[in-house]
């Protein structure tokens, strides 16, 4: 075997041995760069997004912060009931700088652009340190819950639910109207433990989030255009390869 072949198959094994340590039930945060516009975008067309946070695996590995998360249109129709539109995607791959993994995802909860900043500026104005973002105090979307950074933690009431990491939180799901996809810790970004569904839009509602058949398909309605902005927030969760078959 030459050494290009052999190279080739380090290659491939090194990039399956990373793939299949993006389990069930990982949670990637995502900052959206694509527009979603039902009246102008077509399917087949790309989506991409990049991780707002390092993710942490069992492995004790993280995919870094800044890896794309791309995805495409699958369908673009008027809903059922004559009024308004429907918009079908998936996300379907991570690509880092050790190449491109498949995945199959739903999602979790969905966040428009205002409320990604509201929930990354500080709640609090004033104070020793107030200049400084690592000792802010910030409100995760869909709390509330909030986060103590400069030594503090993340707080639902009077108890703690997880802990503020650089660019994010670390934190385990919540019971909610999502599925407990996992008990391990997820970076969970500016969404909260117990964040599910959509927040800050007044037309959008998840049709089907991803869970139920097609599996992986991601249905947003709207009674107008679905409109998506370029720097909203995703909190999609990977599932199982094969609850596609």
């Amino acid at each position: 075997m030459t050494a290009l072949k052999i190279f080739a198959v380090l290659l491939v094994s090194s990039g399956l041995a990373f793939a299949q340590e993006i389990p069930p039930g990982t949670a990637l945060p995502v900052l959206l760069s694509s527009k979603l516009d039902a009246a102008k975008i077509k399917p087949g067309q790309p989506i991409v997004g990049r991780l707002a946070q390092a993710v942490p695996l069992p492995s004790g590995k993280r995919i870094p912060e800044g890896s794309q998360v791309r995805g495409q249109v699958t369908e673009v129709r008027p809903r059922a009931s004559g009024s308004g539109s429907e918009l079908a995607l998936n996300f379907d791959q991570v690509h880092t700088k050790n190449g491109d993994f498949p995945v199959t995802t739903a999602l979790r909860a969905i966040a428009s652009v205002p409320e990604v900043r509201s929930a990354e500026q500080p709640q609090w104005v004033g104070g020793w340190g107030f200049n400084y973002p690592a000792n802010w105090t910030t409100v995760q979307i869909g709390g509330p819950e909030a986060v103590y950074r400069g030594g503090g933690h993340v707080v639902a009431g009077n108890q703690i639910v997880g802990e503020p990491v650089w660019h994010g939180v670390i934190g385990r799901f919540r019971p909610s109207a999502c599925p407990a996809d996992s008990d391990r810790e997820q970076a969970l970004w500016v969404f909260a433990t117990t964040a599910c569904g959509a927040y800050g839009f007044t037309d959008l509602h998840l049709v089907n989030p991803g869970w139920n058949p097609p599996i992986g398909q991601i249905v947003l309605a709207a009674k107008g255009d679905v409109q998506v902005f370029g720097g909203s927030g995703l909190l999609l969760v990977t599932l199982a390869p094969t609850a596609k078959k």
